[in-house]
């Protein structure tokens, strides 16, 4: 018979796919394990802890422009919900739990078994994809999708923190084929109304799906368009500005379709993938070199001379600014000027100019569309092409 002591050195042995396995299965003690190895990378190249990792989110979410207005208490309470969908196992185990799962928020009947069972089925689907062999780099493999995640659902996180703060919804839940949906539904829309129109939109749920309530909710927001109290100082008269970060969308997964949201998810994957720079770029540090893309990016339309302006301010030389983010790259391309195939041409191309046009192209559908409606898609799937890895750790990790 296995000791406590044995069971404990077989689960260190273990990789971290087995791990999320026997965890999904109700194993605490590989709940303990899990929390005590250091998968999560972030900037530096440091490997941190599950807690650290949403740590590191938070820091980040209060210094990006979208999340960091809304103050402290609404990012750190995403910041508990998340913890919780990892950490919490209910004590009872009974076979109708694991049957009819039930799809709350916040922290009352979160299963971090759900949350593993998820992790579970995208990691396999993306090992079959990618054709993953071999134990170590499945390991890598496992601890980059599991990163990426995790920081999907410190978003979600984000949005119920909101919902919980909104004066103008409530809580609604759907109980459908024995399983219970904790859904939030503006107050206007009550009644038999918002289960009606439940039956209508969504017909049967998925109950076996651990993030089908998340989808749900998603219909909702995006259907119905939740209410929030706007204060007249966080109004943008400017053409082209972002909503309040006050509405219940977040950041990468936000389906805001405004430039503004490109912005933060390349200034914040930029810094995490601060190790992945070229040297002068890597000496700025995380935080300092989310500014110098935000300003990059905000003086888009500009000249050289905003260039030259915007290297002097961050401390960078002419060559280093011109490798990260140089206009002049794409002179006489195309134009019966240039001196090569697009191929050839594709060495110079600034590092941030070609991480764009990677997660233009290839990440999020709802950046492509606004590439179409501008009129650069063409151009942006040329770059995306072209045979040159991209400096980003979501992409250079395959994920």
């Amino acid at each position: 018979m296995n000791t406590l002591s044995d069971l404990i050195n077989d689960l260190e042995k273990m990789p971290l796919k087995e791990i999320a396995h026997r965890i999904s299965e109700g194993d605490r003690l590989a709940v303990n394990e899990f929390h005590r190895r250091t998968p999560f990378l972030v900037a530096g190249g440091a490997r941190v802890t599950f807690r650290e990792y949403v740590h590191f989110l938070v820091e980040m979410a209060l210094d990006s422009w979208q999340w960091g207005r809304l103050g402290s208490n609404a990012v750190e309470r995403a910041g508990d919900l998340l913890l919780d969908r990892f950490f919490n196992m209910p004590d009872a185990v009974t076979d109708e739990a694991k049957h009819h799962r039930n799809h709350e928020g916040g922290d009352s009947g979160t299963d971090c078994r759900n949350y593993f069972r998820a992790f579970l089925t995208s990691l396999e689907d993306d090992i079959q994809k990618h054709g993953i062999q071999g134990d170590v780099q499945a390991e890598e493999f496992a601890a980059n999708h599991l990163q990426t995640f995790v920081k999907r659902h410190f978003h979600f996180c984000l949005r119920e923190s909101l919902r919980e703060s909104n004066q103008f919804i409530s809580r609604y839940t759907w109980k459908v084929n024995g399983s219970r949906f904790c859904l939030w539904f503006p107050k206007s829309f009550g009644g038999k109304k918002r289960g009606e129109w439940l039956k209508t939109h969504i017909g049967t749920p998925d109950s076996t799906n651990p993030l089908e309530r998340e989808r749900i909710q998603a219909l909702i927001d995006r259907e119905l368009v939740m209410p929030q109290w706007v204060s007249f100082s966080n109004v943008e008269d400017r053409t082209g500005s972002s909503p309040s970060p006050s509405t219940s969308r977040g950041c990468a997964d936000s389906e805001d379709k405004t430039f503004p949201t490109i912005r933060e998810f390349i200034a914040d994957e930029k810094a995490e993938s601060i190790a992945l720079q070229r040297r002068a770029i890597r000496a700025l540090g995380p935080e300092r070199l989310r500014r110098l893309v935000r300003a990059i990016l905000e003086h888009f339309n500009g000249d050289e001379e905003s260039d030259t302006r915007i290297a002097h301010e961050h401390g960078l030389s002419p060559a280093t600014y011109s490798r990260f983010a140089g206009r002049d790259w794409d002179k006489g391309n195309g134009n019966g000027n240039g001196n090569g195939s697009g191929a050839a041409k594709s060495v110079s191309v600034p590092d941030l100019f070609l991480n764009i046009a990677h997660v233009i192209a290839t990440k999020h559908p709802e950046f492509a569309a606004v590439a179409r409606q501008a009129g650069v898609w063409k151009r942006v799937a040329e770059v995306a092409s072209f045979p040159i890895q991209p400096r980003m750790r979501m992409i250079a990790n395959g994920q």
